[in-house]
């Protein structure tokens, strides 16, 4: 009969391995990086054969991305990543029909422009007057993030048991890590704010992010924050 490929089916088993440790958003992009794959299966009429995985296959499966997809190098280089990563549990569980060199499977990558505020700037944000209920939950939680470092969606998980005196413990999202924040005198400020003994949570309302991000353009503005960025 005909050979099956047993590519896919890997490359689904590798996901599967992957979600008690790995993140939603991880576990996503594994996924979006299997349909790219298979988009290039499609595409260019070349079926991705674990035997074929080569420095020819890369360079194919590299320009497909930048010329045919119209990628950018940071998009680019994820895929090329979990590329390797999906190699090296291959590798690893003995999955291999014959051993891939991936260390020379180049991971583009650019450093984005990161835009932030100045201190002045977060510092006019956090003493915002006259905003509506929900601007003001929005301030909060933004501020919070910004005085802790922590992501959104661990600044939404934030409970009473998270909360250790002059510390935050808390288990990221993203790379399950538990990690230890001091908190400053804001940080501190927001807490004693919302300290309801009825709520679980010592921060405002959870919202969605596209809500709090519209949210926090109006209080900008109302703050007086009106540089132009490129």
């Amino acid at each position: 009969g005909a050979k099956t490929n047993p590519f896919k089916a890997l490359y689904k088993q590798f996901i599967e391995s992957n979600k008690a440790t790995k993140s939603k958003a991880t576990i996503n992009s594994y996924g979006d990086t299997l349909a790219k794959l298979e988009l290039f299966e499609a595409m260019k009429g070349e079926k991705v054969w674990l035997e074929r995985i080569d420095q020819a296959f890369y360079q194919r499966f590299l320009n497909f991305l930048i010329m045919d997809m119209q990628y950018l190098n940071n998009t680019v280089g994820k895929h090329i990543k979990t590329l390797k990563v999906f190699i090296n549990y291959l590798s690893d569980n003995n999955l291999l029909p014959n051993p891939i060199d991936v260390r020379k499977f180049k991971v583009l990558r650019e450093e984005p422009d990161v835009i932030h505020l100045t201190e002045e700037e977060l510092l006019a944000i956090y003493h915002c007057k006259n905003l509506t209920q929900e601007q003001e939950w929005a301030k909060d939680n933004f501020c919070f993030s910004c005085f802790t470092g922590l992501r959104y969606s661990d600044n939404i998980k934030v409970d009473r048991s998270h909360i250790k005196d002059t510390m935050i413990e808390i288990r990221t999202t993203k790379t399950k890590k538990a990690i230890f924040i001091p908190l400053n005198p804001f940080a501190k400020e927001i807490i004693k704010k919302y300290d309801n003994p009825n709520s679980n949570r010592p921060l405002p309302p959870v919202m969605h992010n596209v809500t709090a991000n519209a949210l926090l353009k109006e209080i900008a503005k109302t703050a007086g924050l009106n540089e132009q960025v490129r």
